[in-house]
């Protein structure tokens, strides 16, 4: 299913990429005094318009703290699951797809919320482990899953497609990857964004994102 053309997620990753230095849909972990506060933090569920790139809030849910999610027996993962299974009807009239930050882009949240039939375009962390696609071989045995990992400092543009977007500075890349933490294939888009030094000169700084089609 991955060799099909973008087509329709094509401005759901542009747009991934527009937003990606701003919160995008729900802001669902929140840092106060250096550290998470369970029970602090809102869980926010909203409808984003990508074509006006606009987002209208349609529920908002206070994250439980830890001694609630002892007695019921859940993570907080878990618990954000729950909550997206408790509105998933009303969401998948309007939507298939689920945009998050990087706290979600988890084996545990990804199976979660595809079992209740949503696709999930969200943030890799900084350290995820990535793999190129290893091209088919002629042997024996099973086939390889994953070939040489990803480094960014030194991509292989050679199986990457360039992606054109209109007001985006540097250049995204997007193509197929393994994801060692979802033990997956996934649709990889990478930016590089052109950022001025000190010294006025430019370097790369780079951000990546998944959609799991």
């Amino acid at each position: 299913m991955f060799s099909e053309p973008l087509n329709q997620y094509e401005e759901i990753l542009k747009d991934a990429i527009r937003t990606s230095m701003k919160e995008s849909g729900a802001k669902l972990a929140k840092n106060f005094a250096g550290a998470v506060k369970h029970g602090l933090e809102i869980m926010g569920i909203g409808l984003l318009d990508v074509a006006n790139n606009k987002c209208m809030m349609l529920r908002a849910h206070q994250t439980i703290g830890n001694s609630a999610l002892k007695m019921r027996n859940k993570t907080l993962v878990e618990y954000y699951i729950s909550v997206m299974k408790r509105y998933s009807k009303k969401l998948l009239s309007i939507t298939d797809i689920v945009v998050a930050d990087a706290f979600f882009s988890t084996s545990t949240f990804e199976k979660g919320i595809s079992e209740l039939g949503f696709y999930l375009v969200s943030r890799f962390r900084d350290n995820a482990c990535l793999h190129y696609i290893p091209k088919k071989e002629k042997r024996r045995g099973r086939p390889r899953v994953k070939g040489d990992k990803i480094d960014l400092a030194n991509l292989n543009l050679s199986c990457m497609e360039e992606l054109y977007i209109d007001g985006l500075d540097g250049k995204a890349y997007t193509f197929e990857a393994y994801a060692k933490a979802l033990k997956k294939r996934v649709r990889l888009v990478i930016w590089r964004m052109p950022v001025e030094s000190a010294s006025n000169e430019l370097y790369c700084q780079r951000t990546h994102w998944l959609a799991i089609f």
